[in-house]
């Protein structure tokens, strides 16, 4: 078995992941997003799928984020008992339609997702599936329920920050998706109004030796063409098996074993995060996984479910101790934060990733100010970023 590195002493670079991921994806959503036009803009018409605008702010109450992790299958037998909302991505459905749980929120992210994920013998009439104009086309038309829709946005990309609003005008919500799907949906419950949200199966790691929970489909079985006529052996519930273990692992600060990309979608979930601090009502994201996340109160999933979400107020922070939270785990990655005015009684944050800080940011604050953007002092995002990195490195001589 190779060496094992420390969660520490790994270092990732954004552009060399989002690169990648845009290499695989982009491609699928300028040509999806091309293939739906007609239908997407119809569906809008005849009201048969809004802009998620619609219920921005307007949901209240705990709700379940839920991620592919191997705790999954731990909190799977009691989930029909959870009164409260359900999201999940397309990977998480049909296991918890399975158990008995039909979501009310389904993220599609990924412009690779093929229909077969959300195949089932029903879904509630309730489960709205969330998703964007570069999703397969399959999926948008075989989609009955109700649909709310976003656009995906990514500042370094014309086609998503100019071509994409100009096709679908209609749809005004834009999200940030950090190429994760937890993060993505972090982002939309918070848009929707939810708090507290709990992490359920988010492990990112590999916790009892297993690399995700057990993925439950719905399939035809037993099919062949006899004499001409086609036959069927019926649909039956069927597990994937399990997925392969990857072949570097990192060790995370609570000794659970990761990997590169799982640690790379951990920095996605505090940038959510800390964005969400912004809003008026402080985010109070609840970790009840198994899982790497250390930084975040955590609760177990089992006592979430029986006690529908209620009673964690103990376990509140504050704007400003959560935002504190994920500047020092961004730092530690190398990733540092400044803020801007960004309109209407709104901050914006820039997210500076660098090697020396010291040198980099004064430089991001300056072209920022050539831009026309309000930036915080300089001076103020100096001090504070210096006190996070000692307090980090305090921290880790403590360890």
């Amino acid at each position: 078995m190779p060496e094992i590195k420390e969660e520490k002493d790994v270092k990732q670079w954004c552009q060399q992941y989002n690169t990648g991921t845009a290499g695989l994806v982009m491609p699928l959503d300028i040509k999806h997003s091309y293939a739906n036009w007609q239908y997407i803009t119809q569906e809008f018409v005849d009201g048969r799928a809004k802009d998620m605008q619609v219920l921005a702010d307007k949901c209240r109450g705990p709700a379940l984020l839920f991620g592919s992790g191997p705790s999954m299958d731990d909190l799977m037998p009691m989930i029909h008992d959870f009164k409260g909302s359900v999201c999940c991505s397309t990977s998480q459905a049909t296991t918890l339609l399975y158990y008995g749980k039909s979501p009310d929120l389904i993220v599609q992210l990924d412009a690779q997702t093929r229909l077969d994920e959300l195949i089932a013998p029903t879904w509630s009439k309730n489960t709205i599936l969330c998703l964007n104009p570069g999703c397969h086309p399959d999926i948008v038309q075989a989609w009955k329920g109700p649909k709310l829709y976003y656009r995906p946005i990514d500042p370094s990309r014309e086609f998503y920050n100019m071509i994409l609003p100009m096709a679908y005008p209609q749809i005004t919500t834009q999200l940030l998706l950090f190429s994760c799907s937890p993060a993505a949906q972090l982002g939309i419950l918070r848009n929707l109004g939810y708090n507290p949200i709990f992490l359920v199966g988010l492990d990112m790691g590999f916790p009892k030796n297993k690399s995700r929970f057990t993925w439950w489909h719905w399939r035809e079985f037993g099919a062949e063409i006899h004499n001409g006529k086609y036959k069927t052996g019926g649909w039956r519930w069927i597990p994937d098996p399990p997925t392969a273990m990857p072949e570097e692992f990192i060790r995370s600060k609570n000794g659970v074993l990761t990997d590169r990309t799982n640690l790379f979608f951990k920095r996605s979930i505090f940038a959510v995060t800390l964005l969400e601090t912004h809003r008026p009502e402080a985010p109070q994201v609840i970790y009840a996984s198994k899982g790497i996340f250390t930084e975040f109160p955590i609760v177990d999933g089992r006592e979430v479910i029986a006690k529908q979400g209620q009673g964690f107020e103990k376990l509140y922070r504050t704007a400003e101790e959560t935002r504190n939270v994920c500047e020092r785990y961004l730092a530690t990655q190398s990733m540092y934060v400044v803020e801007f005015d960004a309109g209407g009684g709104q901050k914006g944050v820039r997210f500076i990733e660098c090697e020396d800080w010291k040198t980099t940011v004064p430089g991001y604050i300056a072209e920022m100010i050539k831009q026309g953007l309000k930036v915080e002092d300089a001076n103020t995002a100096m001090s504070r970023i210096s006190q996070i990195v000692k307090g980090n490195e305090e921290a880790e001589k403590g360890a």
